[in-house]
C-alpha cells in the first residue's frame, strides 16, 4: 500500500522539528518586549505577525498554509499563537496508519492535543499508557498543582502520598476522598496516617479521634475521650457526660473490652469508670443493672460486685456467685459450709445425697440427745456437768446447716464447728468426807 513505518517515523520527526522551529520564530518578537511594540504598534501587530509568517508559506511540497487565525482583542497576545503545520496531522495519521502509536502519541504532545495523546495512548497498551499519564501529570501539575495532586492520587492508587501531601485544614475533604477511593485493607492505615498527622501537626485532637475511630484504634480513641470527660468534669461532677462516655465505648468496643488490653493505663481508666457508673445505678435502685457494667477486677469493684449480688438476692437465681473481695474469717455459730460456692446442679447433687443420710443421722441425733438427757439427769443438776435445755456439754449449742438441713454443734467459747454431737464432759470426782473429829476428853474433877 506504499506505508512504511521507518519512513512514518522519519516524517514524523521532520515535522515536529518544522514545528519547534516555527514556535522559536514566533517567540522572538515576544521575547523582546519593547522593541517587539515599536516595530509592531497599535493596530499594525497583525499585519507584522502575518508579514513575519508569510515565510512559512510554502512546505517542501509547496502546500500553502492555512490561513492565519482572526485579530484578537489581546493585541500584541496574539503573535503568540501560531497555525500547527499541516504536516503534524499527516505524521501523526500516517503513524496510525502503521500502528505506532508512540509516534502518534507524541505528535499529539508535540501540537499541544493532550486529550488525543490520552486517548491513543489508551490504545497502545498499559505501558504506553502509564507512560502518557505520567508525562501529562508532569507537564499539566505546575498549572493546577492541588486538582491534579488528588487525580493522580486516585488514578495512581497512592492515597498514602495525598495524605501526607495534602493541607490538614482539608483533612475531611481528604477522609472523603480516602472513604470513597481507599482499599479496605489500606483505608485503616490511611486514616491513622491522617490521624497522626491532625494530633502532632496540627494539635486537633478532636479530628485526629475521628480518624482514629475510621481506623478502628480503639486505645487511641478511647483515649481522647477520658480526656475530654475528665476536662467536662474538671469543676463539677457531671453524671450526664460520664453517661455519654459509657454509651460511646459500650457501642464503640461492642461492650468487649478486650481491645484494650494494648494499653493498660486506658483499660484501668475505663474500668474505673465503668465501675463508677455502677456504683451511680445502684444508687438510683437498679442494682441488677449496676452489674453488667462492673467488669474491673480491682478491690473496689470487687467488693462493690459482691455487695450489689447479695443484694438484689441474685444468688437465689442460681447465677454464679462472684469471688470474695476479701479474706475469709471464721466466725463463732458459723456453718462449716459458709464461703463454698455451689453452682446450682452441685447444689442439688449434694442436697438429694444428704437427704438420702437425712434418716440415719437424725436418729443417731435423737439417740444421742437421749442419753445425754439421761446422763444429765443421773449426774444431778447440782453437778453443773451439762445444760438442761439443750442436753449439751457447757458452752455448746446445736444449729441447723440451711443448705443441708442437718444439726451441726458449736462450742461458743472456742468457736469450734463440727457435725459429731460433743462427748458428754466427765462427771467431777465426788469431794473427799471429812473424819469425825474425836470426842473431847472429859477434864478432872
Amino acid at each position: 500500500l506504499g506505508f512504511n513505518a521507518d519512513q512514518v517515523q522519519a516524517e514524523l520527526d521532520k515535522a515536529t522539528a518544522a514545528a519547534a522551529a516555527a514556535e522559536a520564530a514566533t517567540e522572538a518578537p515576544v521575547a523582546a518586549g519593547a522593541d517587539a511594540a515599536a516595530v509592531f504598534g497599535g493596530d499594525e501587530a497583525d499585519g507584522g505577525v502575518a508579514e513575519a509568517t508569510e515565510s512559512l508559506k510554502l512546505d517542501d511540497d509547496n502546500t500553502p498554509p492555512p490561513p492565519p487565525p482572526p485579530p484578537s482583542a489581546g493585541g500584541a497576545a496574539a503573535t503568540t499563537a501560531v497555525a500547527p503545520p499541516i504536516e503534524m496531522d499527516e505524521s501523526v495519521k500516517r503513524a496510525l496508519v502503521v500502528g505506532n502509536f508512540p509516534a502518534a502519541v507524541e505528535g499529539c504532545f508535540q501540537r499541544g492535543q493532550l486529550a488525543d495523546a490520552l486517548l491513543l495512548a489508551s490504545c497502545g497498551g498499559a505501558e504506553l499508557w502509564e507512560q502518557t499519564r505520567d508525562r501529562y501529570f508532569k507537564r499539566e501539575a505546575a498549572k493546577r498543582p492541588e486538582f491534579l495532586n488528588i487525580v493522580t492520587a486516585i488514578i495512581t492508587s497512592k492515597l498514602s502520598d495525598l495524605v501526607s501531601s495534602s493541607h490538614l485544614a482539608d483533612w475531611r475533604e481528604t477522609l472523603a476522598i480516602l472513604s470513597t477511593y481507599g482499599k479496605s485493607e489500606e483505608f485503616p492505615v490511611l486514616c491513622e496516617q491522617l490521624g497522626a498527622r491532625l494530633e502532632a501537626e496540627a494539635d486537633d485532637k478532636a479530628s485526629a479521634a475521628l480518624c482514629y475511630m475510621c481506623a478502628v484504634n480503639v486505645p487511641k480513641t478511647v483515649k481522647f475521650w477520658i480526656e475530654e470527660l475528665n476536662k467536662s468534669r474538671s469543676d463539677s461532677a457531671n453524671p450526664m457526660a460520664l453517661h455519654a462516655f459509657i454509651e460511646k465505648v459500650s457501642i464503640f468496643t461492642q461492650e468487649d473490652q478486650s481491645s484494650l488490653t494494648e494499653e493498660p493505663e486506658t483499660a484501668a481508666a475505663v474500668g474505673a469508670l465503668f465501675t463508677e457508673y455502677g456504683a451511680m445505678l445502684a444508687n438510683q435502685g437498679a442494682m441488677e443493672t449496676a452489674l453488667k457494667y462492673i467488669s474491673a477486677n480491682d478491690t473496689g469493684s470487687n467488693e462493690l460486685r459482691h455487695r450489689l449480688f447479695y443484694a438484689s438476692a441474685m444468688e437465689q437465681t442460681g447465677a454464679p456467685h462472684p469471688p470474695l473481695p476479701f479474706e475469709q474469717q471464721k466466725m463463732v455459730g458459723v456453718s462449716p459450709n459458709f464461703g463454698k460456692v455451689f453452682t446450682l446442679q452441685q447444689q442439688q447433687q449434694q442436697q438429694q445425697e444428704q437427704e438420702q443420710a437425712a434418716a440415719a443421722a437424725a436418729a443417731q441425733q435423737q439417740q444421742a440427745a437421749a442419753a445425754a438427757q439421761a446422763s444429765a439427769a443421773q449426774q444431778g443438776a447440782a453437778a453443773g456437768a451439762t445444760d438442761s435445755n439443750t442436753g449439751l456439754p457447757p458452752g455448746w449449742i446445736w444449729q441447723q446447716d440451711p443448705a443441708s438441713q442437718q444439726i451441726f454443734y458449736v462450742n461458743t467459747m472456742t468457736g469450734h464447728v463440727q457435725w459429731e454431737p460433743p462427748a458428754p464432759a466427765p462427771a467431777p470426782a465426788p469431794a473427799p468426807t471429812p473424819a469425825a473429829a474425836p470426842a473431847p476428853t472429859p477434864a478432872p474433877t
